[in-house]
């Protein structure tokens, strides 16, 4: 028996041949082993960035759809900015507002880099009387505002709105601080000055009275406008 299990066993050197013969297939497989992984790897960067993708559609879908957007009329205004009117005014359901009026804000804001508050845009005959018997409110109409800038005095916003044409009613409110603006369709600018809630209009006899300016702000001041003829062509009064 011992001798027959001696010739059938096989010899050291077949042994290790065939244990050679074996690494090249192990190779192969750690090979596949890998581009499989590889290819999960793959597919699986793959799928995160579609969801990533789809992800960020989806924001700037919400982001579209916002409600921020649905009333905005121009790059940092939204209509309530200039919505003045009374809740409880039968009014309620129609606003006005000029865009070429918008379009001047936005330029100003541009100029000075700074936060503009509006401080009265439109209002109706019914939500508001008119103010030291004027005939005409262009409140009413939807072309004019009341604005403040933060960190500049009336006088220096006042000086700042002389410099665009576009401005045809340009009022200087001592008393509570802002300056009214309104692009009312006239060739002729009309400026005013309200001081001890009288309404006295400005001239060149009186000006230096209410507007007192330094020796630099006295140098005259080059008119200038961000608005071309076609945006102004496109800017015109419409009820929003």
């Amino acid at each position: 028996m011992s001798e027959t299990n001696t010739e059938n066993r096989p010899s050291k050197r077949k042994f290790n041949r065939r244990r050679r013969s074996q690494k090249p297939s192990n190779q192969k497989n750690d090979q596949a082993n890998k581009t499989n992984r590889d290819n999960k790897t793959n597919h699986k960067n793959d799928r995160n960035k579609k969801h990533q993708f789809s992800k960020n559609q989806h924001r700037s879908k919400n982001k579209k759809n916002s409600k921020w957007n649905k009333f905005r009329i121009s790059e940092h205004f939204v209509k309530r900015d200039f919505d003045s009117r009374k809740k409880d005014c039968s009014c309620a359901g129609s606003l006005r507002i000029s865009l070429g009026l918008v379009g001047i804000i936005e330029a100003i804001r541009a100029k000075v880099n700074k936060r503009i508050d509006i401080l009265t845009g439109y209002y109706c005959p019914e939500c508001k009387e008119r103010q030291y018997g004027i005939k005409r409110d262009f409140h009413h109409l939807g072309v004019a505002a009341d604005i403040r800038v933060s960190g500049m005095t009336p006088v220096e916003l006042f000086l700042l709105a002389e410099t665009y044409p576009e401005i045809k009613g340009l009022g200087l409110n001592l008393d509570e601080g802002y300056v009214h603006i309104d692009t009312r369709k006239e060739d002729n600018r009309e400026s005013w000055v309200e001081v001890n809630q009288e309404w006295v209009l400005l001239t060149e006899e009186n000006r230096e009275k209410y507007i007192k300016t330094n020796d630099d702000e006295k140098k005259p001041i080059e008119k200038e406008s961000n608005l071309t003829e076609a945006d102004d062509q496109s800017t015109t009064d419409s009820e929003v």
